[in-house]
């Protein structure tokens, strides 16, 4: 970690001034009662995370900032497992340099652009640099499953654009493997926590999944242009076909319109799993998030198709 963080109009801190900064938001963070407040101190705990990182690179930091929440999630859980913050912020350094690895060679896939495959190597082998023993093996065989969910999608999307109709079971299992990330950063989180309990790791996963619907919300028009898989697309589909859709003869408002139903069933069904799964006391927050995302989500969709 570097001893002094530079930001331009801002106080330099030290290390030490940082992590005593850390530990004040995370107090702050415990003692949160009104679900508002959640988000603000999800992004100032982001924020000081990223000063400390202290190896700040922008273009990259455009797109992984949809990861956010994640980052600061697996953090929180880090924290209150380990109640080590340097061991916090070593696995959390880990987690974040994958995520990196994982959007990189995203990108090098959409668009061909050998940069990216080469930047996310070289981010793979320092990791691999930094881990060994079961750890390193654990990584590898999770980067696997990754690529076989990520070949999966490909498919998925061959047959959407092919007209193939889904139903709600696929559509939830194409949203659920979405956020299988998710199951990577598991490994990191059972390494660092001692009595790691496998339904934390649950719950971010459903708790994630809920995040990517909103996205899909949110990037409609965008992966309406791209011809991108899209769960309000694909549950809309076997009433708007997709030419309709792509030539914008279909609003984007009809889409969701349409689709909100078996949307919405979606995350009932999520909403059912968040609920039926039991933490330990100190990992109650992502019980919180589950009822925030859901709430947040639900209105999000009802005032999508209602403008």
């Amino acid at each position: 970690m570097h001893k002094y963080i530079h930001h331009p109009n801002e106080k330099v801190l030290s290390s030490d001034e940082l992590l005593k900064k850390l530990f004040s938001q995370l107090n702050e963070f415990s003692s949160i009662t009104k679900a508002e407040d959640y988000e603000i101190k999800l992004q100032e705990i982001y924020q000081l995370l990223e000063t400390i990182d202290g190896e700040p690179d922008p273009s990259l930091n455009v797109m992984v900032g949809g990861y956010v929440k994640e980052f600061v999630t697996t953090f929180l859980v880090l924290f209150y497992g380990t109640k080590d913050i340097q061991v916090s912020l070593e696995a959390h350094a880990l987690i974040k340099s994958l995520t990196k690895y994982i959007v990189l060679l995203d990108k090098h896939y959409d668009e061909k652009n050998y940069e990216y495959k080469a930047r996310a190597d070289i981010i793979f082998k320092k990791v691999m640099s930094e881990v060994d023993g079961y750890l390193k093996h654990a990584i590898i065989h999770g980067m696997s499953t990754l690529w076989a969910t990520a070949t999966y999608e490909i498919n998925l999307r061959g047959r959407m654009l092919h007209g193939e109709i889904f139903n709600k079971k696929e559509i939830r299992n194409h949203i659920f493997l979405k956020s299988s990330d998710t199951e990577l950063y598991g490994i990191i989180l059972d390494n660092a926590i001692e009595s790691f309990n496998p339904n934390i790791l649950q719950l971010i996963h459903y708790n994630q999944a809920i995040l990517d619907i909103q996205d899909d919300l949110t990037d409609i028009d965008e992966d309406i242009l791209r011809h991108d898989l899209n769960i309000f697309v694909m549950s809309a589909a076997s009433e708007i076909s997709l030419e309709d859709m792509y030539r914008a003869e279909a609003s984007s408002t009809d889409v969701v319109r349409i689709a909100s139903t078996q949307v919405l069933g979606i995350i009932d069904d999520f909403e059912a799993c968040t609920v039926g799964i039991h933490v330990p006391t100190e990992y109650y927050f992502l019980k919180k998030f589950s009822s925030i995302y859901i709430k947040t989500l639900r209105k999000s969709i009802k005032n999508y198709h209602q403008d």
